[in-house]
């Protein structure tokens, strides 16, 4: 049996679990802040064995083929006392991932200690150099005055999270957060601000078109994303513009597949997703990696069999070739 490691509120999980109706697949879906709230735990990490009650039913160790941890929520919590409240979303969250890390590489797709490693931009950045792929030119500081040199030294940069800043708004689930912006003169009077926080700059890159590609085990899905089609989405996409904004099925380059194979086999990862943007003059330009990535969007605009790409690669194990 196939288990899906969620939380409550995760449509892409719905979405899977939907598709494995369909196919008559056998599985089971756990909701961890469902269980924090109403069922129980239990480890035994030498031997590893485990059971789960989600108080609709119970799962053992024996049961599960293979694992995708698909989300680990943040605990919140509400005892009344807030030093009560931060220990136990603490523990319950080292509890959950601690049990994820636990399952041997044969049984779960891309462990937490994996993502978390494989999420590190700037590993990623060194790797993807290494492995002769372009990627920007970059600077992370807290120095205005790093960041001013930087400036004067490129014809447009624009600025990035480290983390992916994001937070979902009760009770609508709106998602709010920052994204890739292009800075302009007016900014450098701002430069103070980076004693706040750290920030990534990079040099702007003049973009063709975009790539949105998908690594499920050893196979690739790739979009091709006309994001200078929308004023919106020139800087970044993910201000998505569906209606302005075409999305179409696009074959990578042999070279850039491998290499791009490549740098998820260096990292542990096997079903993470690739940023990419195409020059005017064909050179192709990484930007980011994302593990354990979204892509239904991807599907439903372009009718690639993403999720059922996944879900043979958790059926078949994919994920133990390498």
């Amino acid at each position: 049996m196939l288990l899906i490691v969620t939380k409550i509120y995760d449509p892409t999980a719905d979405y899977v679990c939907e598709r494995m109706k369909k196919r008559n697949i056998l599985f089971v879906r756990i909701n961890l802040d469902e269980v924090v709230a109403s069922g129980t735990l239990e480890i035994d990490p030498v031997k590893i064995l485990w059971s789960i009650n989600t108080s609709k039913t119970i799962i053992h160790s024996h049961d599960i083929s293979a694992i995708w941890q698909r989300r680990v929520p943040v605990i919140k919590a509400e005892s009344g006392n807030s030093l009560v409240d931060e220990y136990i979303s603490k523990e319950w969250r080292l509890a959950w991932e601690w049990w994820l890390n636990l399952q041997p590489d044969h049984i779960i797709l891309d462990p937490e200690w994996r993502l978390k490693r494989a999420a590190n931009k700037f590993l990623q950045l060194q790797t993807a150099t290494h492995l002769g792929l372009r990627v920007p030119e970059t600077l992370v500081t807290s120095d205005p005055d790093a960041f001013k040199r930087f400036f004067s030294k490129h014809n447009t940069i624009v600025a990035k999270l480290l983390g992916g800043f994001g937070k979902v708004s009760q009770p609508e689930q709106r998602f709010w957060t920052i994204y890739t912006n292009k800075l302009t003169e007016e900014d450098l009077r701002r430069a103070m601000s980076l004693r706040k926080a750290p920030v990534i700059f990079q040099e702007g890159i003049d973009k063709e078109f975009e790539i949105r590609t998908t690594l499920v085990g050893n196979q690739f899905f790739s979009c091709r994303i006309n994001s200078k089609k929308s004023v919106r989405t020139q800087t970044d996409w993910r201000r998505y513009d569906f209606h302005n904004v075409p999305h179409s099925v696009i074959e990578l380059p042999v070279e850039i597949s491998e290499k791009l194979l490549q740098m998820a086999r260096v990292l542990g990862i096997h079903f993470a997703s690739f940023d990419l943007a195409v020059t005017p003059e064909g050179e192709y330009v990484l930007f980011e990696m994302n593990p354990n990535s979204q892509w239904v969007w991807i599907e439903n605009l372009t009718s690639m069999p993403i999720t059922d790409a996944l879900i043979d690669v958790l059926q078949n194990k994919v994920f133990c070739s390498y």
